[in-house]
């Protein structure tokens, strides 16, 4: 008796690709519309719910500490978080961006050295203790902002050197100069489910449906970009037409920080051309 040929089998977005132990696997409620193979973010009620990802907050130059906080002063200072008044302050930074800091058009800014140097001490999407500077040339009477160069998942402390007198004011904000996405924040990728087939919505899994994340082990996911073994993971944080938020790709989303974030501890351990199936390890 002949045999019937059996066709490759195709990876899914979102298909496991290696097994995994339960315990890498949670369950929930859509707190939304979801796609297969897409990071999701915790919902408002983290034990019940994920969601797509949201759309970038904007910038706030005061979201951390207002300038009645931060102000010139002729000895060192160094600001704890606990005095923190901004809208986020000491809390976590969601999705983790770039810290700024906006300083007043005052004199009082200017140091002896020629600029006035902000430390600015905190930490990153991992959890690990982070420290970057920014600094205020000599300018006299005009408004100055700087930006980090590191994503902050959150800020502990703020230090500032000695100025030349105490009139100037100042306030510490978030700027998306650069994203990052932490695992904290948002757990793992929307599992395949076959029940769902045949399905033709761009978002599979309905509000209130139930959805199992992934959140340590290796995924399918689609990309909109080629991506080669070994490649960080970076993700869309801004919808385009077809293009959905949470979606992979490799490129480098550095310059391009309102639209892709990079996803901490993920990496592709396969190649594929654009739009092709790739593999994700996340979680690692």
């Amino acid at each position: 008796m002949a045999q019937t040929a059996v066709g490759a089998p195709s990876l899914r977005e979102g298909q496991i690709v290696r097994g995994v132990i339960a315990e890498k696997i949670l369950s929930r409620a859509a707190g939304g519309d979801i796609a297969f193979g897409k990071l999701v973010k915790w919902g408002t009620d983290p034990n019940r719910l994920v969601i797509e990802l949201p759309v970038l907050p904007a910038a706030d130059v005061d979201a951390i500490a207002t300038a009645a906080v931060i102000a010139s002063a002729m000895v060192a200072q160094s600001i704890a978080a606990n005095l923190f008044n901004g809208v986020i302050g000491r809390d976590r930074i969601t999705p983790c961006r770039t810290v700024s800091v906006t300083f007043d058009a005052s004199a009082d800014w200017d140091t002896p050295s020629g600029e006035c140097r902000v430390d600015i001490y905190g930490y990153d999407a991992r959890g690990a203790e982070i420290h970057d500077q920014v600094a205020r040339p000599n300018l006299g009477a005009v408004v100055y902002a700087a930006s980090t160069r590191m994503a902050f998942a959150g800020v502990t402390r703020i230090d500032i050197e000695a100025c030349n007198g105490a009139g100037g004011t100042a306030t510490a904000g978030v700027s998306n100069d650069l994203t990052e996405l932490s695992p904290l924040d948002y757990p793992g990728v929307a599992l395949y489910q076959s029940m769902k087939e045949p399905n033709t919505a761009t978002h599979e899994i309905a509000q209130y449906d139930s959805v199992d994340v992934l959140r340590e082990g290796v995924v399918a996911v689609k990309v909109e970009h080629a991506v080669s073994v070994g490649d960080g993971a970076w993700v869309r944080i801004l919808a385009a037409g077809a293009d959905l938020r949470g979606q992979f790709t490799g490129q480098d989303g550095a310059d391009t920080p309102t639209t892709y974030a990079r996803l901490a501890g993920a990496r592709f351990m396969s190649s594929a051309a654009i739009d092709g199936m790739a593999e994700l390890e996340i979680g690692g």
